[in-house]
């Protein structure tokens, strides 16, 4: 990804900042080790001239502020210098190494580093963005998407691997795939009883669900439940009211759910597919369904969420 601005200087003088940011010990956030004062000093006079040559390359506002940002961080490291210098002066030797941590202002110069890491350390990820993306992104400013590739390519959902920018502004990979949407369905008979399908899942087992499936490529998601009714129950609805539509596991894919309410049910013809030739149908009160729902025998999150919608409609 490099080749895509090496050209640019302000953007190479961010990335060679962040490097500088993220791997000098005394400065990373995670540090516990506190170096002796002089090169303290020397590595905090370092980072301010790398921060000064990427404010020198660039109009970009925002990253400008970011290295007025890392340059004020510095401030307390570097403002006690001058005190240090007073001090090896007035030593009968010069301390050498570890001997300088005798100098009595050398727990507020570790302190003052240990604030400046944990400034600094967003301020690293911010420039690394701006070197790789040419635009800045920080904490709060929510996930950007790089890059993408397929990883691979099955029948029923494709995965994805994404560059991103997280959103503490740091690099990450997020993985996700692509799949149909679907659509169940609360059909509700003559009678007032709810149709439950007991279907055998290939990962969790057998277990009871509300009628529905796959919405084909193409297909509306009304005509998708009016089928998935029929194919599964053998019925069919003349009426159908859209409940909701949701997100069942928005972590791992932007497919929906369109839950709908079925009712004025005429007769139509079974057609399971071959995977569900063990599928069983059953009536039962809404009442009945809802308390499933609580007791946790019914467990699919779009099945529990359309009994509980629908009882709120239905309900008097």
């Amino acid at each position: 990804m490099t080749d895509q601005w090496t050209g640019d200087a302000a953007r190479t003088a961010a990335w060679d900042a962040h490097v500088e940011l993220s791997t000098r010990p005394a400065f990373t956030e995670a540090t516990d080790y506190a170096e002796i004062p002089s090169h303290l000093f020397d590595a905090a006079d370092h980072l301010d001239r790398m921060l000064s040559r990427v404010a020198a390359q660039t109009l970009h506002g925002r990253v400008v502020d970011l290295v007025v940002r890392g340059r004020k961080a510095l401030e307390p490291v570097t403002a006690l210098r001058p005190a240090f210098g007073r001090w090896l002066r007035g030593q009968q030797k010069t301390p050498v190494g570890d001997d300088e941590r005798a100098w009595p202002d050398y727990p507020a110069l570790v302190s003052a580093q240990r604030q400046a890491a944990l400034q600094l350390s967003p301020i690293a990820g911010a420039l690394a963005v701006y070197a790789r993306s040419g635009d800045v992104h920080e904490p709060g400013d929510g996930w950007v998407k790089l890059s993408t590739e397929t990883v691979h390519q099955g029948a029923f959902l494709t995965l994805h691997r994404d560059q991103v920018i997280q959103p503490d502004g740091r690099f990450g990979t997020y993985d996700h795939v692509t799949i149909a949407d679907g659509a169940r369905i609360v059909a509700v008979d003559s009678a007032g009883r709810i149709a439950i399908v007991t279907d055998s899942c290939y990962l969790p087992g057998r277990m009871p669900l509300l009628p529905g499936g796959g919405i084909a490529p193409g297909e509306a998601p009304e005509d998708a439940a009016r089928r998935e009714c029929e194919e599964e129950t053998g019925w069919r609805p003349r009426e159908l009211r859209l409940l909701a539509v949701t997100h069942p596991i928005a972590g791992l894919t932007t497919a929906t759910i369109h839950l709908y309410l079925a009712t004025d049910l005429e007769e139509g013809q079974t057609r399971r597919d071959s995977t569900e030739v063990d599928m069983s149908v059953e009536w039962i009160p809404l009442e009945m369904a809802v308390k499933r729902v609580e007791d946790g025998v019914i467990s699919d999150a779009a099945s529990a969420l359309g009994f509980l919608l629908a009882s709120r409609v239905l309900t008097p």
